[in-house]
């Protein structure tokens, strides 16, 4: 509750569960920040490449969990900012995700059968995003879960939610990087 994650060399948050040894229990992260994550800075503070780079890697293998992301911010992640990473039923609540190098916003899964997503309150967009969202509901998913109204997720040019509307048109003058030097 209330962490910043940075210049990780890998990811910010990572919970990986390894089909050799089973789930790891259901994690709640709320009210916490994951940027930049994916680069370190070098003895001379100049930003670096390291490794993968997620925000919140919401799991692994996929494996159940029911992990919680809730009131939470991604931004600028050299790969996504919210990733199931094969996870087949994370819960995503007001979370905003912005300008993060692959997806934004990844629910998949590897190998179940079926996904459990649910998410409201997501707000995905960028001054340079174009990647979209990496949506791959499998199985007996309700995709309303993670697809109403109150969602805004990145497609075709534009910030859309289930209807069509628009939240966001222009984030030309927003610079989240500027917050944290």
């Amino acid at each position: 509750d209330g962490c910043v994650s940075s210049y990780n060399a890998d990811d910010g948050w990572d919970l990986f569960a390894k089909v050799e040894t089973g789930q790891i229990g259901k994690v709640v992260i709320k009210n916490s920040v994951a940027f930049k994550n994916g680069y370190v800075l070098d003895e001379n503070g100049k930003q670096v490449n390291a490794g993968n780079g997620n925000g919140f890697k919401m799991g692994g293998d996929s494996i159940t969990g029911y992990h919680s992301l809730e009131n939470s911010i991604a931004f600028a992640n050299k790969a996504k900012g919210i990733d199931s990473n094969s996870c087949p039923d994370i819960q995503v609540n007001m979370a905003t995700s912005f300008d993060n190098q692959a997806n934004n916003v990844a629910f998949y899964t590897n190998n179940a059968a079926n996904t459990d997503f649910a998410a409201t309150g997501i707000i995905s967009y960028g001054k340079q995003y174009k990647n979209g969202e990496n949506l791959k509901p499998k199985g007996s998913q309700d995709t309303s879960k993670y697809s109403g109204d109150t969602n805004y997720y990145y497609a075709d040019g534009a910030y859309k939610n289930a209807s069509g509307k628009c939240k966001i048109t222009s984030v030309k003058s927003l610079d989240l990087e500027s917050y944290v030097g």
